[in-house]
């Protein structure tokens, strides 16, 4: 037919259709069967699938992609840029980030947390239960404790310790230098000094002094 052909009604064929230029349908295409398209298929509107879509090959997508329910990927996933999470992750294996992580609400970490770098907080950190350390730790600013401090091993103070209110030992105190005291010492027991005593002001002693040698006043 070299001109225009119109069907009033149904067409039906049987066999193979072959057509060497456009077709152009103004109402629904059903088609009951699979159907092959050996080029690219442009849709200018909207897409609706009822069952599963299989793509053998890349699925390239310029604009963004909503998807209303669960994405189930088998294998790896690689991302150029952001990924914006706004609910949860759940995840039963393993979470694997070459760059950059941030996050800007809760991490809520159920099992243990590795570092095997260093780890920076700008702000506080809270810990419910207790911090053990297996290694030295460095506090470049004050470390302020409400509660009592139990040290298993020795202390190193390279400054000063200023202690506000009382301080007891329960075993020897072993000081290397001076010791300068701005108020009364009460020692309970014996006080022994192996060398010279100085004292420069007045000595009350209420009960009786005993010496093995002699008293030189000057």
């Amino acid at each position: 037919v070299p001109n225009a052909t119109t069907f009033h009604s149904s067409l039906l064929v049987s066999k193979d259709i072959s057509m060497g230029g456009a077709v152009a349908i103004s109402d629904i295409l059903n088609v009951d069967n699979s159907s092959i398209f050996h080029s690219s298929l442009v849709v200018s509107d909207d897409v609706s699938m009822d069952d599963h879509v299989i793509v053998d090959g890349t699925l390239d997508v310029s604009s963004a992609v909503t998807l209303h329910s669960t994405l189930f990927v088998s294998n790896d996933i690689s991302m150029e840029n952001d990924i914006i999470i706004e609910g949860s992750i759940f995840d039963c294996g393993t979470i694997e980030i070459s760059g950059a992580a941030s996050v800007n609400d809760t991490l809520d970490v159920s099992n243990s947390v590795t570092f095997n770098s260093t780890l920076f907080v700008s702000k506080n950190i809270t810990i419910d239960d207790t911090l053990d350390i297996y290694n030295s730790s460095k506090f470049n600013s004050s470390l302020v404790v409400n509660k009592d401090v139990s040290v298993g091993g020795t202390m190193t103070i390279n400054e000063t310790l200023d202690v506000s209110n009382a301080t007891t030992f329960h075993s020897s105190l072993f000081v290397n230098n001076d010791i300068s005291m701005g108020g009364d010492v009460t020692i309970g027991a014996t006080l022994d000094v192996s060398n010279a005593v100085t004292f420069h002001s007045t000595l009350f002693v209420p009960n009786d002094i005993s010496m093995e040698n002699d008293i030189i006043i000057e």
